[in-house]
């Protein structure tokens, strides 16, 4: 058997891929959104006969404060970070199996749902469900992107 300091160490490409486009999909969603919203919120106010300057007064202190509709915008840009940090910790937790099994043919893994998370229509047709790890590749691993619930799935593979 080769020593795992000799074998080559297989890189799931994939993950670091997607992460990085998911990123900049929510970045320019996000930014397209907020800059929309602050627009019709402008829009709003010079309507009501508001003057620039106050209107710019009202936003900077919103702004500064988080209140208003950047209360909204923060909680938005908050949850899709975490969706990319879980995949970021998703991709780091696949690359250790991938580093660490010998043998990504064989070994086996369980698909498990969280049991606090609130779950997708597609994850849970796949709890209990048995493959090799590169089978799961092939298929999806979770937090992949391939189900429904996208890069913000709670379920694990676990080794049996």
């Amino acid at each position: 058997m080769p020593s795992s300091k000799n074998k080559p160490k297989m890189v799931i490409d994939f993950n670091v891929a997607n992460i990085t486009k998911q990123a900049e999909d929510l970045i320019g969603q996000f930014i397209n959104e907020s800059v929309a919203q602050i627009m019709a919120e402008v829009d709003r106010l010079r309507k009501m006969g508001v003057a620039d300057k106050t209107i710019k007064e009202k936003l900077l202190r919103e702004l500064e404060t988080e209140t208003g509709m950047f209360r909204t915008l923060a909680n938005k840009l908050g949850r899709a970070s975490m969706a990319v940090v879980n995949q970021a910790n998703q991709a780091a937790y696949y690359q250790e199996i991938a580093s660490e099994v010998e043998d990504l043919g064989k070994q086996k893994y369980m698909w498990v749902l969280d049991p606090g998370a609130q779950h997708c229509s597609t994850c849970p047709t796949k709890n209990g469900v048995v493959h090799t790890f590169e089978e799961w590749q092939q298929l999806g691993l979770p937090g992949s992107g391939v189900d429904e619930c996208g890069a913000n799935c709670r379920c694990s593979l676990i080794p049996v």
